[in-house]
Order: structure tokens, then sequence, then C-alpha cells
């Protein structure tokens, strides 16, 4: 019996068609499977190298000074000025405290952070404040932000005049920070660096001096004095002067009581 040619034809192009068709699926196959592998692979590098860094800042902050646990504990020097004229200190800080950065009574403030949120860069005027109002049974009101100081019932606020009694009575007023970062800016009665957020006015440095201002922006801050300035040389605790509650030349009354001291940013 005759063979039929078309019946060979296609025969042999079906077979020829469906070899052409099955390596070509397995070269697109294998083509997809390369380009996924680049993908994962670059998508794991790109993680490791980021979390690297992250461990790699995090090591480097945990070293920036004043660290965790700092010991010999560093000492500053934090006062509050109204008008010219010096506010009571900040009251002791108590067993009731938590937090490193602790008040001495005596306008001296002793820097031993307790956790990373209030050491190395975040060692501030604001940590400090935070601790300091968790004294439930001694601390007073001091509430400061960018645009006012409160302490006790009495709120100064920007714009507002010097209280009677001041040296500078009459003129308007505003809140600033001064810091000197070290004895050596305190005592040649260096130009401090002004601020007006006290997330920005860091401990540095040990023996840092930080005066909070209400005055004329015109106005020179004033520093520390220098019964003040002693005091944190020596970084003694042990030489605490009890500072009276009230004052009546700056007509304000920094009466203990239970309350939260805040510093917010505004």
């Amino acid at each position: 019996m005759a063979k039929n040619p078309s019946g060979s034809i296609v025969s042999r192009a079906a077979a020829t068609g469906g070899g052409r068709r099955r390596r070509g699926s397995a070269k697109i196959s294998n083509f997809s499977l390369a380009m996924i592998l680049i993908v994962v692979l670059g998508v794991l590098s790109i993680v490791w190298a980021r979390s690297d860094y992250q461990s790699r800042a995090s090591s480097a902050a945990a070293k920036v000074p004043p660290v965790v646990g700092q010991s010999p504990a560093w000492t500053a020097g934090v006062v509050t000025n109204i008008c010219g004229r010096m506010a009571p200190n900040f009251t002791a800080s108590t067993s009731s405290q938590t937090g490193g950065l602790r008040a001495e009574g005596n306008g001296v403030v002793t820097i031993s952070p307790t956790s990373s949120s209030e050491s190395g860069r975040n060692a501030t005027l604001s940590a400090f404040l935070s601790d300091w109002s968790t004294n439930k049974a001694t601390a007073s009101t001091y509430i400061l932000t960018s645009r006012s100081l409160t302490m006790g019932s009495t709120t100064f606020t920007n714009g507002e005049a010097c209280p009677k009694g001041t040296p500078l009575a009459g003129q308007k007023g505003e809140v600033r920070i001064g810091v000197w970062p070290n004895y050596a800016a305190y005592v040649t009665n260096a130009s401090p660096t002004v601020t007006t957020e006290a997330t920005l006015a860091r401990f540095a440095q040990n023996h840092t001096f930080m005066t909070v201002y209400f005055g004329p922006s015109t106005a020179r801050i004033p520093r520390p004095s220098a019964g003040v300035a002693a005091s944190v040389i020596q970084g003694s605790s042990t030489t605490t002067t009890t500072t009276p509650s009230t004052t009546t030349s700056v007509a304000i009354t920094t009466t203990s009581m239970a309350s939260t001291t805040t510093t917010t940013k505004k």
C-alpha cells in the first residue's frame, strides 16, 4: 500500500514543532528562575546592609558620652534666672525619682544615665526635667516650653513684661536657654550657645553649665553663680544646701507638691 505523503509531512511538522515548543519553554523557565534568584539575592543584600548599618550606628551611639552607668558620674550646673534675678534651685531628687539625671538641691545636677533615652545625645535638659518630675513628693511645678516657663503657680510667657522686683522689671521677656559646654567656657565668661528648645540643650561634656532664662531678647544670659560652679567642680552631693522654697524678689512661689514636669516642643 502506498504511503500518504501529506500524512508524513504533517507528522514530521508536528514532531518538529512540538520539540521546539518544549525547548523554548525550558529556556523561558530557566531565565525566569535566574531573574527571581537575582531579585532575591538583591533584597537579601539590602536587608543585610541595612541591619549591619543600624547595628554599627547603635553601637557607636552607645559609646557617645555620657554613657549608661557613667562612672564617675558627671556633674553640671543648671539654674533659672528671671529677668536678672536667680530663682530657687531645683529641689533635691529623692529615691522616688526614676532615671539617672538627678538634682542635688544646690544647682548641681549629677549625670549617670540609666537608659539610652537619657544617654549620649539624649542627655539633655529635657531628659533631666523628665527625670526630675518623677520626684512625686518634692518636685515643684516646672514646665518649660519654647514659649513659656511655669514655676509654681506663675507662668512667664514670651512677650510679657518682666515682673516687678526684678532688675529688668517692665521690659518684655522671652524664654531662652544658655549653655556653656564646659568649665573653661564658663570661667572665661564665653558667650553661651543659645537655644529655645530643651531637647537641644545637651550635657555633651562633664561640667556643663546651663541657665534657663526669661528676660529681654537682647540681654546677655547670665551664668550660674560662682557658688554653683564651685559645687559642680567639687562634684559632691554631701555639701548640698537647702534652698528656701519661696522668694519674694522674683515674685514667684515654688511650693512642694505632686506634679508632672514636662518639656514640650512647640
